[in-house]
């Protein structure tokens, strides 16, 4: 399938009143992409656990809490079990070499994700929504701190541009993919000439606004996320608004061109956010690593206690 796509990229796209361009920046497809069933899988793990969160406080109002009870227990073991698995995995897919050809990266941090978001859910849940033992409390509240400490640094985390393999993308590949979509855009439809200017000089880097501290490159962070929105909102109008020379383009070259320039926009804001990302994940990093050994002890504690009651 993947064979089939590059090929059909690599048809010569001609403009209205253009000369027949070969498109080949984006042909290489070394950067990734979310495709349709990647999206859809995301959506129904996001229903799957909107209907966990509503469904359980309806249990246990039905069915009032109870100490040493069946179905919170179960939760307490479940979520604990998917926690500790979504981080040890993890952790082995990263650094044991002989899982490295284990599926790509990006699949794991996915799964990594999805099983820390829903682990705590369902230890949450475990809790009875109150704390009734020193031990139970600190278990908790670090658990707390982690997920908070995870969501940030997936906040983070999106700002680096991904390959096929889930590595991080290098300046080079993203200029490279930038370019190629330019290519694309421009080929399919010369007037885009003023929009990828326009993309291209709201993250021209500035010197003297280049993040010197933590709090300085996560403003910049914030502010570019804004900056890109705003754009890709108001391109996304003048393309659907568009005059004569668009509306003699078909549906699918519209759809086209607006894909493109919403992921060249993406591509330059993490281009432009490069050195704060870097800068603001190994901060993360070196602060979220000793809180989960910091959960993993508390846990441990929790449950010998629990035990000897």
């Amino acid at each position: 399938m993947k064979v089939m796509e590059r090929e059909q990229m690599r048809v010569p796209i001609r403009a209205a009143g253009a000369p027949s361009v070969m498109v080949t920046g984006t042909v290489n497809g070394a950067l990734s992409r979310p495709g349709a069933s990647e999206t859809a899988v995301k959506w129904l793990l996001l229903i799957a656990g909107c209907a966990i969160a509503l469904y359980l406080p309806v249990h246990f109002t039905r069915h009032p809490y109870r100490v040493n009870a069946f179905i919170p227990n179960l939760l307490g073991v479940v979520g604990g079990g998917m926690m500790l698995c979504g981080a040890l995995f993890y952790i082995l897919r990263k650094r044991v070499r002989a899982m490295k050809n284990l599926g790509h990266m990006k699949y794991w941090l996915n799964a990594h994700i999805m099983f820390c978001l829903y682990g705590p859910l369902l230890v949450l849940y475990h809790s009875g929504l109150s704390v009734k033992a020193l031990n139970s409390g600190v278990a908790l509240y670090t658990m707390l701190v982690v997920l908070f400490s995870g969501v940030a640094g997936r906040y983070i985390y999106r700002h680096f541009q991904l390959t096929l393999s889930g590595e991080r993308a290098s300046l080079k590949e993203m200029r490279g993919e930038v370019d190629g979509l330019i290519q694309e855009v421009t080929a399919r439809f010369p007037d885009a000439g003023a929009m990828v200017q326009e993309a291209a000089g709201l993250f021209a880097p500035k010197p003297r606004q280049q993040p010197v501290g933590s709090l300085e490159s996560l403003i910049l962070m914030i502010r570019l996320d804004w900056s890109a929105r705003r754009l890709t909102a108001r391109i996304g109008r003048q393309l659907r608004s568009g005059g004569r020379a668009l509306q003699s383009l078909t549906q699918r070259d519209r759809q086209a061109i607006e894909d493109g320039l919403r992921r060249m926009i993406g591509l330059e804001k993490n281009i432009a956010a490069l050195e704060a990302t870097t800068k603001l994940f190994s901060l993360w990093h070196a602060l979220h690593v000793p809180l989960i050994w910091i959960l993993v002890v508390t846990v441990i504690l929790h449950m010998v206690a629990i035990s000897l009651l």
